[in-house]
């Protein structure tokens, strides 16, 4: 993109980037079905931000109004039927849980720099639009914390987190 790209659209385009690159890289590498589909599923949602983003950015360079904000599909329904279709013993793979970790910290950042960019907005489209993608980057940061406490701490898991998020994880 060009220099004359406002500086909180690039920063959200470059956060998508990479995301979606990394969550592309670390679902390869995962043995554990479940973590794989996760990262699988995370690398479309960033990849469908870089277009919404893409979209924003060329009606801003033409003068029009901002977008109006759509939003995607849910993470954890696309997760519930993949889950629902594996075996305790393909749930039980405990791989990529530095991987989950570092995707945590990547959506707590993304998080915060949506919220920072919706109060900082001179619209209400565009406040409208970056709080629509902190809802959606912490939504990816509860689909992360959940499978790595289910993955790491599964007794604990089920002792705090079953009732709280999604439960239809219990085994």
């Amino acid at each position: 993109m060009s220099q004359q790209v406002p500086e909180v659209i690039q920063q959200a385009l470059d956060f998508e980037e990479n995301g979606a690159t990394y969550y592309q890289n670390k679902a390869k590498e995962a043995q554990n079905p479940l973590v794989k589909r996760l990262f699988l599923a995370l690398a479309v949602e960033e990849n469908q931000h870089q277009m919404r983003i893409h979209e924003i950015y060329q009606a801003m360079k033409a003068g029009e109004e901002f977008p109006p904000t759509t939003t995607g599909h849910k993470l954890e329904d696309s997760i519930r039927a993949y889950f629902k279709s594996l075996s305790k013993e393909e749930l039980k793979l405990q791989d990529n849980v530095e991987a989950l970790t570092v995707a945590m910290d990547m959506e707590r950042r993304g998080y915060a720099m949506y919220q920072d960019a919706a109060a900082k907005s001179s619209s209400n489209a565009e406040k409208e639009f970056f709080k629509a993608m902190q809802v959606e980057e912490g939504e990816h940061l509860n689909a992360l914390e959940n499978v790595y406490y289910f993955l790491t701490d599964t007794e604990d898991w089920f002792a705090n987190e079953e009732s709280k998020v999604w439960n239809w994880m219990n085994l």
